[in-house]
Parts: C-alpha cells; sequence; structure tokens
C-alpha cells in the first residue's frame, strides 16, 4: 500500500516517520522498528501483534531475540504507561569522567547566550585539540540523541576546533 502524498510503500504495517527516515511506526501506533545499518529493533507495546510482526520478521530475516529493550546505541529506554523516556545519562557521566570535566563550571542552562565568543589570542593558555575535538563530538551525539538544546552551545564551540584554549572549555 502507498500512504497518500508519497510514493513509499507501507512495510508489513510501518511507515517510515517524517522526521527520522531510520524509524518506523506502525499503524497502530504500538510498535516502533529502528533500522541501522545491518541491525533491526523493534519496540513497543506487547502482545499479538508484536509477536505477529517478529514472526514476519523472521521469515524474511535471521532474527536474534534478545529480550526486551531497555538500551539502543547508548540511550537508555523506559517504557511507562504513558509511553517510554529516552536518556543518555550513563553516556553523559562517561564523558565527564573521562576528560575530567564533572567540576568545570556547571551550570543549570547549556550555556550562557550573552557570552561573547572569541578567538585565542597569542596570551591565552593553549589546550589539547584532540581531547576537544573528543568532547564536541562526544556532546553532539548526545544532541543528537537526547539533549537537542545543546546544540547552541556546540555551535558556539565548533568554529574554534583548530585554535582553541583553556577559555573555551570553561566558558559559560
Amino acid at each position: 500500500m502507498v500512504l497518500p502524498g508519497s510514493r513509499i510503500p507501507r512495510i508489513f504495517g510501518f511507515d517510515i516517520t517524517a522526521w527520522e527516515h531510520f524509524l518506523l511506526v506502525h499503524e497502530s501506533g504500538d510498535l516502533f522498528l529502528a533500522i541501522y545499518v545491518d541491525d533491526i529493533t523493534l519496540f513497543g507495546a506487547t502482545g499479538e501483534l508484536k509477536e505477529k510482526i517478529i514472526n514476519v520478521l523472521k521469515t524474511e530475516f535471521k532474527v536474534n531475540d534478545m529480550g526486551e529493550l531497555d538500551w539502543l546505541l547508548g540511550i537508555q529506554i523506559t517504557f511507562t504507561d504513558d509511553g517510554f523516556t529516552l536518556s543518555q545519562t550513563t553516556f553523559i557521566d562517561t564523558i565527564l569522567n573521562h576528560f575530567p570535566l564533572q567540576d568545570w563550571n556547571p551550570i543549570s542552562t547549556p550555556s550562557d547566550s550573552n557570552h561573547q565568543w572569541k578567538a585565542t589570542n597569542d596570551e591565552d593558555e593553549r589546550t589539547d585539540t584532540t581531547a576537544y575535538h573528543q568532547i564536541i563530538g562526544s556532546v553532539m551525539y548526545v544532541v543528537t540523541g537526547t539533549r537537542p538544546d545543546l546544540v547552541y552551545t556546540i555551535t558556539n564551540l565548533t568554529p574554534f576546533n583548530t585554535s582553541l584554549s583553556t577559555m573555551h572549555l570553561t566558558a559559560p
């Protein structure tokens, strides 16, 4: 079946979502398929429909049923009667401990919008660009997963990838 206004066919009752092309939602609204390279993850309400979809997938693919989903690509997934929540707290704690940043300028908002970002000058204390790139990349993954509110901060910090100082790590 082809959806109205679309050339993408419905597959086993699933439609590709408008916001993420790797995520499909079942017409019932109760099941989701996440497709990542050669992995397919089915999650949502349990019951007859879910078992039917698993059996259909088994006819088309080699399937390993790994039980209820609670982690996917470093994102913790918690199901409740009202839906589900996503969290990357463990990943964020790992970033903070790895670099060690847990005590650097903690604030309740992601970034001060009045802060004037500036390029490094000769008097500034330089910092390791490799670690900075790793921090930026790690936070960018958090942005795409569960914290889009950090996009403003990342957007302001990435221009300094090649010329940076400790002020970029400690800015408000």
